[in-house]
């Protein structure tokens, strides 16, 4: 009986992370458009005249253009992470249920996996970069 009690008691819970998990995801899909479709953009608008100094504008562009996709791919892989971390604590918190445990006596943690916590040191690097040979860029073309 104990155990029917404590499933009741973590429904809730459940159902809040699987709605949390949902609403990550539709929010990394809104992040996703918001970021490529001004990215896009400027891409396009890059795409002028040569200047002199051709061979350093191409060189810093195209490290600029792959910093930002590797910036852009690792936060999204980032922000990826996020939901599917929800649905993983929704899914120990039905096992540990089902096993008969307590929710309020064993607290279940949000976890990332090493690689998604080496991703979030490495991303304000990789954002940081591409600012910098972008503004690089920008300065060398217009001088």
């Amino acid at each position: 009986m104990e155990n029917i009690e404590e499933k009741f008691e973590a429904l809730p819970l459940i159902q809040q992370s699987m709605l949390d998990s949902y609403k990550k995801r539709l929010e990394w899909i809104r992040i996703t458009i918001t970021i490529l479709t001004p990215s896009l953009v400027l891409l396009i608008g890059f795409q002028t005249k040569p200047h002199s100094n051709e061979k350093l504008l191409s060189v810093l562009l195209l490290i600029s253009i792959l910093m930002m996709t590797l910036s852009i791919l690792s936060g999204l892989y980032l922000l990826l992470a996020e939901p599917q971390a929800y649905k993983k604590m929704a899914g120990e918190i039905k096992n540990l249920v089902d096993r008969g445990g307590n929710v309020q006596e064993t607290p279940i943690f949000l976890e990332f996996s090493w690689y998604q916590e080496i991703l979030s040191k490495i991303f304000p690097i990789l954002v940081s970069l591409s600012i910098l040979f972008l503004g690089s860029f920008g300065i060398l073309k217009y001088l």
